[in-house]
């Protein structure tokens, strides 16, 4: 009887590895450090070194879904912060993860599915605090939003703000479009909160893999233009009020996050949505079919054979800046919808709603 092949041996140590990781075969020990490399390194303004012992520590919003990423991304936080007390007796930051529900109800298994996660993330994680927010409550809370949505779609003000986004998503045009204004609801949402309750940074669990689909789709959506906004890491907060956006994961591949999070523990099974199936494994409905959905089926597969391509889609849109024309800086404003700065050009020139979220609405407001 043949005898199966030993895996080879760990490129850093005699150990046998567990997977290759970007060509280089890695035990358990040394996948993990290469994740917590990867990830704490885009984080280091807000090391300890950095604040004084007399002053708070500064606040981080962490955006959860239950996914493997943002998930695992919360796990490192809170294995990093723990090392921070420990070596100095202090941590640089405090954490608040928040999840936002009506994004996603399918994914996240109904409401009680929800909570019960919740309920035992607030017993794993006890050092960091946890809210729920409703995610219809962003019409009621950023100033203008619904005046401008409303332009398209009139919203009667008596109706609650749950009834007003489902009146609001019926009415527009294609998943991809419904899909588009519930991520921009959602962003929104998170960073008016996140300045609300005084937070530096808000944190997305943005793999580099989400953020080249994301690129792609965002392309195909009408919002090119903003790329240096929506998928780069924006820069310190300059003022009070101010909140930075970060994606601490964007240097890890989604199957690289998904092989450290098998590794922890505890496990994090438990506290995990099962992902659904994309590319060849899914069932599509074309209606229900979303541009992102697209974008995920296609990058899985070049994940798997060419992961330096997904990189590369990454890096290049990182090395993009946002410098509008000097003659046409009395123009840039900020979308009432998305509230990305947009050029007022062309179809646009009179609008306070960018091209991108015309296009997502259905029509110029």
């Amino acid at each position: 009887m043949a005898v199966p092949d030993s895996p080879p041996a760990c490129a850093r140590c005699p150990l046998p590895s567990h997977a290759v990781l970007r060509l280089h075969p890695l035990c358990p020990t040394h996948i993990t450090q290469y994740i917590h490399t990867k990830t704490i390194k885009r984080l280091e303004t807000f090391r300890t070194r950095y604040s004084s012992p007399n002053d708070p520590p500064r606040r981080l919003l962490l955006a959860l879904s239950f996914g493997v990423s943002s998930t695992s991304l919360l796990q490192i936080l809170d294995w990093h912060l723990a090392g921070q007390r420990e070596r100095v007796g202090r941590a640089g930051v405090s954490v608040r993860v928040v999840w936002v529900k009506g994004f996603d109800e399918g994914k996240t298994e109904g409401e009680g599915g929800a909570e019960e996660r919740m309920e035992r993330l607030r017993s794993r994680y006890a050092a960091h605090e946890f809210a729920t927010l409703d995610l219809a409550s962003v019409l009621d809370l950023v100033p203008d939003l619904q005046t401008s949505l409303s332009a398209h779609q009139p919203l009667d003000t008596s109706l609650s703000a749950s009834q007003r986004l489902t009146v609001l998503l019926t009415s527009l045009p294609s998943a991809s479009s419904r899909a588009d204004l519930k991520r921009t609801l959602l962003h929104r949402l998170l960073m008016h909160h996140a300045s609300a309750k005084s937070c530096s940074a808000l944190l997305y669990g943005s793999t580099t893999t989400l953020l080249a689909e994301r690129t792609l789709a965002e392309v195909a959506s009408g919002k090119g233009f903003a790329l240096p906004q929506l998928i780069t890491d924006t820069p310190a907060a300059s003022s009070e009020g101010d909140v930075q956006v970060l994606h601490p994961l964007r240097d890890v591949l989604r199957k690289e996050i998904q092989i450290y999070a098998s590794l922890v523990s505890p496990p994090l099974t438990d506290l995990l949505v099962p992902e659904q199936p994309v590319g060849a494994k899914a069932v599509v409905n074309s209606r229900d079919a979303t541009i992102e959905g697209l974008m995920r089926g296609y990058f899985e597969g070049v994940e798997e054979g060419f992961p330096a391509v997904v990189s590369n889609v990454v890096r290049t849109v990182g090395k993009l800046q946002a410098q509008p024309i000097l003659s046409r800086e009395e123009k840039v404003a900020e979308c009432e919808v998305c509230g990305l700065n947009f050029v007022r050009e062309g179809e646009v020139e009179r609008s306070r709603v960018c091209g991108g979220c015309v296009r997502m609405l259905g029509h110029a407001s």
